[in-house]
């Protein structure tokens, strides 16, 4: 009886959830960016175009037939990252490191103006991307960059795993500026409050080499997907880390959320908690 009942709330959130999206997905008058998004999964055509949609008042960019699709669905659409302590926090500034084309930078600096951020992406394409949805967010700040351990010169690796995917690897001759995060704090001279890091595996070098940076003690929010697959161990590597400085974690869409505050923690944590608490009578 008590499974039969954990099974028809399982069913009611994950119904509300989609009509939630279908809602949000209409309120934006996005049918032209769905169109877009079947036609990539047809594959009918190759190239791509640039195409635009309406989101809050703002115009954000984005390209046709490429994985840029699918990152505006799983950020903006089905809103991942939603409950990540912005407000719990109350930073002063914002790192978005491996911005891709700006999505995270996009959804936030929006609602909070008062907030400083720096969207940090070295690959070209993606690059103007970004700064084609950025430009009109005052409290943001671009930088055409690698994220490294330390500053170096870096080269972009293509693995064919599309725009969302490339790597960057320490080489002498690499065309790409390569930056540490405390370097970007010294340059812009914002504080690194919450950092957001998805940037291909580069994690495991930039963690390796923890003790050698400041970033962390100012850091309250640090949101994060590892690579695993990439480098197998990386996933323990940042945990073990985060915990050791008195962060705690939660899990949010393919990311982890290590937050120090413990208030914003709970709200996370609790919510995971009922979500397997859940699961686990519906299996």
């Amino acid at each position: 009886m008590f499974a039969n009942f954990a099974n028809w709330i399982y069913e009611i959130m994950r119904r509300s959830l989609l009509l939630l999206q279908c809602y949000r997905t209409f309120s934006f008058g996005w049918l032209s960016f769905y169109k877009d998004a079947i036609t990539m999964y047809k594959n009918k055509h190759i190239n791509s175009e640039i195409h635009h949609v309406q989101y809050k008042g703002r115009t954000l960019y984005y390209r046709t037939n490429t994985t840029d699709i699918i990152l505006i669905i799983c950020i903006l659409v089905k809103n991942v990252l939603y409950n990540i302590g912005f407000d719990k926090i109350n930073p002063k500034g914002v790192y978005d490191l491996g911005a891709n084309i700006g999505l995270f930078s996009f959804k936030f600096a929006d609602k909070y103006p008062d907030v400083r951020f720096v969207a940090v992406e070295p690959e070209d394409d993606n690059y103007k991307m970004l700064e084609l949805n950025l430009c009109q967010f005052p409290n943001v700040i671009t930088a055409k960059n690698g994220i490294w351990w330390r500053n170096s010169n870096l080269e972009i690796i293509d693995r064919g795993s599309g725009s969302w995917a490339f790597q960057v690897v320490e080489k002498e001759t690499g065309e790409i500026e390569g930056r540490s995060i405390d370097n970007l704090i010294e340059s812009f001279d914002i504080p690194a409050n919450i950092v957001k890091m998805d940037i291909e595996g580069s994690e495991m070098p930039i963690f390796q080499h923890i003790n050698d940076s400041k970033w962390l003690k100012d850091n309250n929010l640090f949101i994060c997907e590892v690579h695993e697959s990439f480098n197998p161990g990386v996933d323990k590597l940042v945990r073990d880390i985060m915990h050791k400085y008195g962060f705690k974690e939660c899990k949010q869409g393919e990311s982890y959320v290590f937050i120090r505050n413990t208030r914003s923690y709970s709200l996370c944590y609790n919510r995971n908690r009922f979500v397997k608490f859940l699961k686990e009578f519906w299996n």
